[in-house]
């Protein structure tokens, strides 16, 4: 019996091991199907297969370990094939695919940085098509409740998103750099197909267009996230805050709107898919009744039904803006004006500083302009001695020729003559000449191949500096949009200002006639004076203190708005050095805007904090009209001042919130410049790597170089010593008396 049971668990285990040997063999095959260096777009039954494959496994390991052994870093159309195959597996495949690739996400994003570097005609919309799938694969790593397709429900998002608005903005970050990758890839190939005249007809032109049906898939569900997560933020956080994040999306979906209108165009989807129509404009976020207008889009494949709109409940957090009265103190005339001279000073700084570098940008463009047209003079100057030498170099071959068939000649040859051995002397040098000059040729050749190269990597970073500097001018002129529109706004405000100081002086008059009434009550009480006396020199004495403080909350503002100047210029330089530390610039910013909330709140109590004095100042008035007795004026006269005294304490509370939280701007600050520098070390230890195996090749080329010419000089020296051996083979005959006898003989 236990034999028998031995032998069924051995004919189970060979099933397995020849059913999992089977299974491995078809992946294979329909990877090696869909990965050809042909340019014609991927069949859809060996993409299916593959997904199929992705189910009955369980996950994506036995995918992977073959897409590992692809030459994904030397031939671009392999490794765009393999990103369209990657984007549908992580849409369509097993629940695990997103988690076995997040382990190779790291190969995927320096796979497009590769590419990015590289003048190819596939190679820029793969370095895009590498960094949106990075970004995917990280996304749904973190997010793990959203599926790889997107298909998530409107109350899966929301408790994913949670009521912390930190995270809800971090959340809201993500998406927009998501979907912000996947326009600029789709904006790429649509104008490179322009460029390059391909139609969608064509097999060249559906293997660029294919890829980009699983992005309208994508960009349908990440522009609803979007809208649905910043209409939350909305509802929370004051509009002034969120106006960066308003900017970047009407710009994302200016782009998605130009992207569906081209692709609704193009004759190859129109038959594939069913591309939705977006709205003429994007949602008004400051308004909440805008949620219950707004419909989601939705892409159709063929064979799908449109599915039922969900009632959007209009009902999440909302809440009204209440209009509040504004109150102005005697002693805080000056503050707004103040305010408005303050930027207004700092927008002609930003001016200035605008116009001092516009011609250092200027002169950069001009030097830049002389080395790209010296570079182009040179490069056509060895490309031209290059030509040269080889055409030196086919002269040579052809010498080279005649002589090996004059050696031929001299060997069929038996005539005895003297003068054979002369004219094999003369070929003989004729060819030692001649394999000199080759070889002369061929190092002076090489030189050339070794300079033209390096000229091409000058012009390659050339190229580099220019397109940085023409970045640094786009964000120079972005800088200028902005400090327009922020000129006009203190212009606004200012206005604002002027009508606020009028209704200043009506209420300083309203005070005027007050403190007639005042006179006539102090006529009338003059047992009281003393103690009134008293209370408006406290009451003075505080209104210093409260000065004093909002002067110190002032300067911290100013202190922040500075810190605010340099976060951002570290952003720009970090975004002119690498791409790929955005996220943590971003990063950066969330906590900046964090704090720009943080500073709105504080604002918002210290208006509150001006009521609460102004109701202070309206109790003291009617103590004045309706003192009648001594008991009820001293209770009143203590009980503002005990108000003011808690005033006091929270003004030095909020104080020293801000001192702390100023040093931690400041270490955080710290901390991200250390995190710089040891990027940049990391990256020049690459680069000196890299010089290093790119010194080993060329010297190992130089090498069989050398090996190949030797091995040619042999097989010549091996000619001539046959010919020359014949040639005396023949002398001797013609010298031999038996042969001269034979032929003398009648």
């Amino acid at each position: 019996m236990s034999k028998t049971k031995t032998k069924n668990d051995n004919k189970t285990e060979k099933a397995l091991a020849a059913e999992k040997e089977q299974f491995g063999k078809q992946q294979l095959q329909s990877i090696s199907k869909i990965a050809t260096s042909a340019e014609v777009p991927p069949k859809e039954k060996y993409v299916r297969n593959i997904i199929l494959g992705s189910h009955k496994e369980g996950g994506a390991t036995t995918f992977w370990s073959y897409i590992l052994n692809l030459p994904l870093s030397s031939n671009s159309m392999v490794s765009w094939k393999v990103c369209y195959l990657l984007h549908k597996m992580l849409r369509e495949g097993h629940r695990n695919v997103v988690t076995d690739s997040h382990r190779h996400s790291r190969s995927i994003r320096d796979m497009g940085a590769l590419w990015g570097n590289l003048h190819d005609r596939y190679g820029h919309i793969v370095a895009l098509s590498a960094k949106y799938l990075h970004l995917k694969m990280e996304f749904h790593a973190k997010h793990k409740v959203i599926p790889g397709n997107l298909e998530a429900t409107d109350e899966t998002l929301e408790r994913e998103a949670g009521t912390d608005m930190t995270k809800v903005l971090d959340m809201t970050q993500e998406l927009l750099e998501y979907l912000d990758a996947g326009l600029k890839m789709a904006e790429t190939v649509l104008r490179q197909m322009d460029a390059n005249g391909a139609k969608s007809t064509t097999p060249a032109g559906q293997c660029r267009l294919t890829p980009l049906i699983p992005l309208i898939l994508d960009c349908s569900f990440l522009y609803h996230f979007s809208v649905r997560l910043l209409f939350k933020l909305h509802s929370r956080i004051s509009p002034d805050v969120l106006l960066g994040h308003r900017e970047r999306f009407r710009d994302l979906f200016m782009s998605l709107t130009q992207f569906y209108n081209r692709a609704r165009e193009i004759e190859f989807f129109k038959s594939i898919i069913q591309i939705p129509d977006l709205p003429d404009a994007p949602p008004n976020f400051l308004r909440a009744a805008a949620l219950a207008e707004y419909k989601k889009p939705v892409v159709l494949m063929p064979g799908e039904d449109r599915p039922e709109e969900d009632e959007v409940d209009v009902q999440p957090e909302f809440r009204e803006a209440t209009q509040m009265p504004q109150y102005y103190l005697l002693s805080q005339m000056g503050g707004p004006e103040a305010s408005l001279d303050h930027r207004e000073t700092e927008s002609d700084g930003y001016k200035s500083e605008l116009e001092a570098v516009k011609p250092e940008i200027e002169l950069i463009k001009s030097e830049a302009q002389k080395c790209m047209i010296e570079l182009k003079a040179q490069v056509n100057r060895l490309e031209a001695e290059v030509e040269e030498q080889r055409t030196h170099k086919q002269v040579a071959l052809v010498e080279n020729e005649h002589l090996r068939m004059e050696v031929e000649a001299l060997r069929t040859t038996n005539v005895a003559n003297v003068g054979a051995q002369i004219g094999y002397k003369e070929a003989d040098t004729r060819a030692q000449a001649a394999q000199v000059r080759f070889t002369q040729l061929k190092e002076r050749h090489a030189e050339l191949v070794t300079s033209h190269a390096d000229l091409m990597k000058k012009n390659a970073e050339t190229v580099k500096m220019l397109s940085s500097t023409k970045q640094v001018q786009d964000d120079l002129l972005r800088a200028k949009q902005q400090l327009e529109s922020e000129v006009e706004n203190l212009q606004h405000e200012k206005r604002t200002a002027m009508s606020q100081q009028q209704e200043v002086e009506r209420l300083n008059k309203e005070l005027l006639e007050q403190s007639a009434e005042m006179a006539l009550l102090r006529s009338i009480l003059e047992n009281k004076e003393k103690e009134g006396t008293q209370v408006s020199s406290s009451l003075a004495a505080l209104q210093a203190e409260r000065d004093t403080l909002l002067r110190s909350t002032m300067e911290k503002d100013a202190e922040l708005s500075s810190l605010r100047q340099q976060a951002q210029q570290q952003q720009s330089s970090v975004d002119l050095e690498k791409d790929r530390l955005k996220r943590e610039l971003e990063a950066l910013r969330a906590q900046l805007q964090q704090q720009l909330a943080i500073n709105a709140e504080q604002k918002l109590e210290m208006d509150r904090l001006k009521r609460e004095l102004d109701s202070t100042r309206a109790e003291l008035t009617r103590v004045n009209t309706l003192l009648q007795s001594r008991e009820l004026s001293g209770t009143q006269l203590n009980s503002t001042l005990a108000g003011l005294q808690a005033e006091k304490e929270m003004l030095l509370k909020s104080v020293r919130d801000q001192e702390a939280e100023l040093k931690s701007l400041r270490q955080q600050a710290h901390l991200h410049q250390r995190t710089l520098e040891q990027e940049r070390q990391r990256s020049s230890m690459e680069l000196g790597s890299l010089h290093a195996q790119l010194q080993h090749q060329a010297l190992r080329e130089g090498e069989l170089t050398q090996k190949l010419q030797d091995e040619q000089f042999c097989l010549l020296q091996c000619a001539v010593v046959e010919a020359e051996g014949i040639i005396l083979d023949a002398v001797a005959k013609v010298d031999d008396p038996i042969h001269v006898r034979c032929i003398s003989s009648p």
